[in-house]
């Protein structure tokens, strides 16, 4: 009898490891996958809460291989910082903005403060061009000593509406009194980049537009905002780093007005923290703007490149999470990192293959919630991320499930053990 149990043991492991391996599949063949649907994943769903249908975009980068890599900050060049910091001061002692002539046109920097108090009674201890830490750049009107106000709340201009970059025309203007557009807003960007990066070759995408003064809606107003000059914001924008975006911390990909933070999640923020960057661009035209940039590099590649769960196993996920009455609607799935970091790593972090489902994420707790807001026009007018339970979803890109940690353990915020083809 125990013969053949343990017979019967071995064979169902064995059938398990030919299944997991046979659900292996490269970052090409995801690619190709989802290029094999139209790049669109569309389909239908009855379930309790009535009819879901899904008719969002798949977002894979178009590359050979996704390597795992560490990542940390970089910063402007030392050479650089000495030549705006010879330009005139416009802020506090302790403030490093400045305004400088470069290149024949006055510019205003940002660059970061003097021993910054990060925590209740702890500085930096860090001066001059260590204490550099970000970059804001503005050009024009939005030189704050011109005291133009533009872009503030004095100055903001209506009708407002959010649009993700594939729901647009690039190459269209889109705002009152201004023909600048979404690729003249990048490329302005990118020089601003090439100047202030000389010789790298950072490179960024849009993930989120707002418009302000928009004239992609038929919505009328009174009031001054209403006839103000429009502009152009990209308020969600991100690096690509070997082509494959940097979609930001893990812990942030959650649903944190629905959930408790899970206790200990701080000591896990700290490496993140201080590799992940944040970019903004705010465009009247091409020659007022200004915007945030913090780039990350490659610190360490840890593995040249991982093996990946197919996109139907991913799909029947969200399937699954559709079914049982959690995921309500869903605006896209993508593919790129998302960074994790440990207890001990303080200036770095892990680039982890993830994917990233932005979907309404309702939980038994939040039903009555959803369903007293849902369909409100703030929800709308606060874009897709502030709606009622929306939620960016982790999905492990090499399982294929969907992550929902904000009750979890807080270990799932920890650097995770990656499978490796030598492990299949």
């Amino acid at each position: 009898m125990k013969r053949w149990i343990c017979l019967l043991l071995g064979m169902m492991m064995l059938s398990a490891g030919m299944a997991s391996a046979q659900e292996y599949v490269s970052i090409s063949e995801i690619y190709e996958q989802a290029q094999a649907m139209g790049g669109v994943w569309q389909e239908t769903f009855e379930t309790k809460n009535g009819t879901v249908t899904v008719d969002v975009p798949i977002i894979v980068p178009d590359v050979d291989a996704i390597p795992v890599m560490t990542v940390e900050k970089t910063k402007i060049s030392e050479e650089l910082f000495n030549r705006i910091a010879q330009g005139r001061k416009v802020d506090d002692a302790d403030v490093h903005r400045y305004e400088v002539e470069l290149e024949g046109e006055l510019t205003e920097f940002y660059l970061g403060v003097d021993n910054r108090q990060i925590e209740p009674k702890k500085r930096t201890g860090k001066y001059g061009y260590d204490a550099v830490e970000t970059l804001y750049l503005h050009r024009g009107g939005y030189i704050t000593s011109l005291g133009t106000k533009m872009g503030t709340g004095e100055m903001r201009a209506a009708p407002t509406t959010f649009h993700y970059p594939w729901q647009m025309d690039a190459d269209m203007p889109c705002v009152r009194n201004s023909d600048i557009t979404l690729n003249e807003a990048l490329a302005q960007w990118n020089e601003e980049i090439e100047l202030c990066f000389p010789g790298e070759t950072f490179e960024i995408q849009p993930l989120l537009v707002m418009l302000r003064g928009s004239t992609l809606t038929d919505a009328t107003g009174s009031g001054k905002e209403y006839k103000r000059n429009g502009y152009l914001v990209i308020s969600e924008a991100e690096q690509l780093i070997g082509g494959v975006p940097l979609m930001g911390p893990i812990y942030q990909k959650n649903i944190w007005a629905l959930e408790e933070e899970p206790k200990g999640l701080q000591k896990y923020m700290a490496g993140c923290d201080a590799a992940a960057g944040s970019f903004y661009g705010n465009f009247t035209d091409k020659e007022n703007f200004r915007c945030q940039m913090e780039f990350a590099k490659t610190r360490t590649v840890e593995c040249e490149d991982v093996p990946l769960a197919s996109l139907d196993a991913v799909l029947d996920s969200l399937r699954t999470e559709i079914e049982n009455g959690h995921i309500r609607e869903i605006d896209y799935i993508r593919l790129g990192y998302m960074l994790y970091s440990d207890p001990d790593m303080t200036d770095h972090a892990w680039a982890i293959p993830r994917w990233e489902v932005g979907a309404e994420y309702v939980t038994k707790s939040a039903e009555k919630s959803y369903n007293r807001w849902k369909g409100k026009p703030n929800d709308i007018d606060s874009g897709p991320f502030l709606r009622t339970c929306f939620a960016s979803m982790p999905v492990d890109a090499q399982s294929g499930e969907l992550i929902v940690f904000a009750t979890g353990s807080e270990k799932i915020y920890a650097v995770p053990k990656i499978i490796t083809w030598d492990d299949i």
